[in-house]
């Protein structure tokens, strides 16, 4: 019997860490076939674990044996389920970054190189985020969006990970820190329309209001007609529904 995605997802730390036995194995991946997000989850997560094994790769072996055991203990990994990889790619995303910096300083790479290694680094640094965000625990998954910080220019793929975290995380914490971490990108269209959009998807009443607040202080016109939409539904909280009146006043 063919399993479900998330029934895939589930066991995706057993197959990573090769403790599923050969049938087991072989029926995991022929139904991945079946599930292409994940598919190319774990075609990343293997490709970042072949980097950080390979010797003359990218990282530098004990440099990289160092920070890895040092986050290990840091993060206390096997009490709060923070995974081997997700603990990896986050050195690697350190030891490549300040690569990348020290290559800028010096002026000892090649326009074209440095280039490439800022996109592995922000293709990294999305690749942490996507998986940490699955983690069980709020605590990590609001570090997981405290990775965006420093990214001035976000891929659509990043913003999309965080939209869905805005819409989606059972944790409303969570979901404030994902329209924070949006709000810093309030230039970007793409942004601008999915967090008017985000209105629709939320019923915490602090989510509510942090995110019309944020919209009053965007000046986003097109928020006017979901603002609208909760000032008339008395379903929603008097506190609300106020603001989002305040909200179209301003907007007007």
């Amino acid at each position: 019997m063919k399993r479900t995605c998330e029934e895939l997802s589930a066991q995706l730390e057993e197959y990573m860490d090769g403790l599923l036995d050969g049938p087991e194995r072989e029926s995991f991946e022929r139904d991945l076939a079946h599930c292409p997000e994940l598919k190319e989850q774990v075609k990343q997560l293997s490709m970042l674990e072949d980097q950080l094994t390979e010797n003359g790769g990218l990282l530098v072996p004990s440099v990289a044996d160092d920070a890895f055991y040092q986050m290990l203990e840091a993060e206390e990994v096997q009490q709060n389920g923070f995974r081997w990889w997700h603990a990896a790619a986050a050195v690697a995303l350190l030891l490549l970054g300040g690569f990348v910096g020290s290559a800028i300083t010096n002026g000892t790479g090649k326009d074209q190189d440095i280039t490439a290694l800022q996109q592995d680094v922000r293709y990294m640094k999305q690749l942490l985020v996507t998986a940490m965000l699955e983690e069980q625990s709020a605590n990590d998954r609001i570090k997981a969006v405290s990775f965006t910080e420093d990214i001035s220019q976000p891929d659509v793929a990043i913003i999309e990970v965080l939209v869905k975290s805005l819409n989606t995380d059972k944790s409303p914490n969570v979901r404030i820190a994902a329209a924070s971490a949006l709000e810093k990108w309030q230039n970007n269209e793409l942004v601008r329309a999915e967090l008017v959009r985000s209105m629709d998807h939320q019923e915490d009443p602090i989510v509510q209001i942090t995110l019309i607040n944020m919209l009053i202080n965007m000046n986003e016109k097109s928020a006017i007609k979901p603002f609208r939409k909760i000032a008339e539904d008395e379903e929603i909280e008097q506190l609300v529904r106020d603001q989002a009146r305040i909200g179209i006043e301003v907007l007007i």
